[in-house]
């Protein structure tokens, strides 16, 4: 199978709901990107080194809200030290760093998330939340940052019309402001072709699905899949309508 590049003029699916717009990015979502972690990512760091095993931690995650707060604060309250390799600094000089604009960050220390377990660690690299919340049978969007569990999303909310727009399309390099200057690699890149390797069609709407579903709630994620995988476009009364442009 030959795989479908991430388009680089994206055309877009709307889907309109009595009090809202949804306008997902069509490009990225049939795409056969896919997430490589632990096999060949190279992660945001400027070494380009795929062994730190960093993926795009290196920066730490920002904190969108305090229900997003008090999500990674009851996540962080379930590991100890034989599953969070800096259990005793998350602790000790809490896991959330306010940076000088207000915002809250994870705390980065060693150049990663405090919460990321580097390669060597008895429990293995990688996310400490998310690899507890697996042992745990949950889905690690219920135990990450918002802005963690939705990347390589990116949500943004507009309005158009008067009406309010939210747009879900892939992160750009340029979507980390000043950070995103110091940025050596990003997966959803036109040149992340490493990424670019799933063998199944519409890659990224179907393996995201929970994600999505999350996002946007059952019934529009089905409305999506339905325009996405057989180009539908409907309209029936008070019910969400597709479009495609």
């Amino acid at each position: 199978m030959t795989a479908t590049p991430i388009s680089l003029r994206s055309r877009w699916v709307e889907i309109t709901e009595p009090d809202r717009l949804w306008r997902f990015d069509r490009g990225f979502l049939t795409s056969s990107w896919r997430c490589i972690y632990g096999n060949g990512c190279r992660g945001i760091h400027p070494t380009h080194d795929a062994s730190r095993a960093d993926g795009c931690c290196t920066l730490g995650a920002g904190i969108t809200d305090a229900e997003d707060f008090l999500v990674v604060e009851r996540a962080a309250n379930t590991l100890d030290s034989s599953t969070w390799q800096f259990a005793a600094l998350g602790r000790r000089k809490k896991w959330w760093k306010r940076q000088a604009n207000g915002e809250l960050f994870t705390r980065v220390t060693e150049g990663g998330c405090v919460f990321l377990n580097r390669p060597g660690f008895p429990g293995g690299p990688g996310c400490a939340l998310h690899a507890k919340a697996l042992v745990d049978g949950i889905n690690p969007l219920h135990r990450k940052p918002n802005v963690c569990w939705q990347l390589p999303l990116r949500i943004d909310e507009e309005s158009v019309n008067g009406v309010r727009c939210t747009v879900v399309r892939r992160w750009e390099r340029q979507d980390f402001g000043d950070d995103g200057d110091g940025l050596s690699w990003w997966c959803t890149d036109a040149f992340g072709v490493d990424a670019n390797t799933a063998d199944l069609p519409n890659a990224v709407v179907s393996t995201m699905e929970a994600e999505l579903r999350a996002l946007c709630g059952d019934d529009v994620y089905e409305r999506l899949l339905g325009a996405l995988t057989l180009g539908a476009t409907t309209g029936d009364g008070g019910s969400p309508t597709v479009s495609t442009r």
